[in-house]
Parts: structure tokens; sequence; C-alpha cells
């Protein structure tokens, strides 16, 4: 890569360009590795640093630096250039191992990696006002309520996953964890294709309850196809 192309990829990003040239620059991604890979390390640098207290400040004072040296970039010689893109690499990267690292941050992996999942019980049972109302209680959040509700729900529909999945997810908010524990792992040792949601959120509910090996277990049974299996790699990383 030369000059011009860091200087193109950071408008691309930017949504900087014009329509004609973003075209042009798009199909250059598909077909030059070298040009693809420094994009694709860029945007998960901007990923990494989106998920840290602080990330939008570090971005703005990124972008300002990196806009400044490629400016300058455009009239220096050839022969300059590689220092000052490493310069802004390496500061990044610097920063970057310190926020990872950092032995005065106390990231609650549970609280960063959880999010609630919508309920859909109406479609799947002939009692649709305790399917509604279970599945209103849980979409709002009232985790007590649903627990109960989706007990009831249960009952009458013995092999409804979702609503096991979801029962699950309550059990562990409203701390009921040794029922959660045994519904999560139902689910992730079965056959349905809740199975890796059962693994990926008995995981959580063992970083909730601070058993970190546990929890790896659980996360390393979320393969490559899942949704979930990039955050599932991310953890693995932070535990």
């Amino acid at each position: 890569m030369n000059e011009k192309d860091y200087i193109d990829l950071q408008k691309y990003r930017a949504g900087e360009m014009a329509e004609a040239e973003r075209a042009v620059f798009a199909e250059r991604l598909k077909n030059e590795p070298e040009l693809q890979q420094e994009a694709n390390w860029q945007a998960e640098t901007e990923g990494f640093l989106q998920r840290k207290a602080g990330a939008a400040e570090l971005q703005k004072t990124f972008a300002e630096a990196g806009k400044s040296y490629f400016t300058e970039a455009k009239v220096v010689r050839k022969s300059r250039l590689r220092p000052l893109v490493w310069a802004v690499v390496v500061t990044a990267a610097a920063i970057i191992l310190f926020l990872l690292f950092n032995p005065f941050a106390e990231a609650d992996l549970y609280e960063k990696y959880h999010a609630p999942i919508a309920l859909s019980l109406l479609d799947k049972s002939e009692n649709t006002e305790n399917a509604r109302r279970a599945e209103a209680a849980f979409n709002a959040g009232n985790y007590a309520e649903a627990y109960e509700l989706l007990g009831i729900y249960l009952s009458e529909n013995l092999n409804a996953t979702q609503a096991k999945l979801a029962r699950g997810i309550a059990a562990t908010q409203i701390e009921k964890y040794p029922e959660a524990e045994a519904i999560l792992l139902e689910i992730s040792r079965g056959k349905s294709t809740l199975r890796e949601e059962g693994s990926w959120f008995l995981a959580l509910l063992y970083l909730k309850i601070d058993e970190k090996e546990k929890a790896k277990n659980a996360l390393e049974k979320i393969g490559q196809q899942s949704k979930r299996y990039a955050a599932a790699r991310e953890i693995l990383r932070e535990i």
C-alpha cells in the first residue's frame, strides 16, 4: 500500500468519498487482499474501542490524529511516510493494550455481554392469554413475573424450548441460580436449534456467579456457525 491508499481508506471509512469514487474503491477492497486486511484491522480496532469506557473520545483523538498525519503525508516524501503511519499505529496499539490489560479496570463481563432477547409465544400456543402475559412480562424485563408465568406456560407446553430458554434467563436475572443452571444445561445438551443459545446464556450465568472455569467450558461449545461465536471468543480472551 502507498500513501494514497491510506488516505483513500480513511476517506472511504469516514464516508467522505463521492458515490462514484466510493464504488470504485469498494471494488478494490474486494480484489486487493492487502487493502482489505488493513480495512479489517481498522474496523476491528474501532469495534474494540467502542466497547471500552471512553472509547468515543479515543476514537475522536485517533480520527483527528490520522487525518492530520495523512494530510501531511500528501506533501511529505515517501521515505518519511512509513514512520508517520507507524506512529499512529503504535500509539493506538499502546492505548488498546493498556485498556485490555489495565489492572485498575473492573469489567463486569455479565453486564457487558448480557443483552435481552425477544420472546414470541403467541403463535405457538392455544392458551393465547397466558402466552401473551408471559411474553409481555419477559419482553418488558419483568423477570420475576415472567418466571412464574413461563412456569405455567411450560406445564401446558412441555417441549417449548424457547419458553424454557426464556425461563432460564429470567431465573438468572432474579437470582434463582440452581433453577437457571438446570434449565440452561438441559437446553445446551439437547438437540434443538437453540442448543448454542443455551450454552451462551449458561456461560453468562456462570460469569454472573463467578464460575469462570464453567463459563469457559460452556463458551467452548459454541461453534463458528453460531451468531454468538465472535462474542464467545472475546469473552474467552478476557477470562
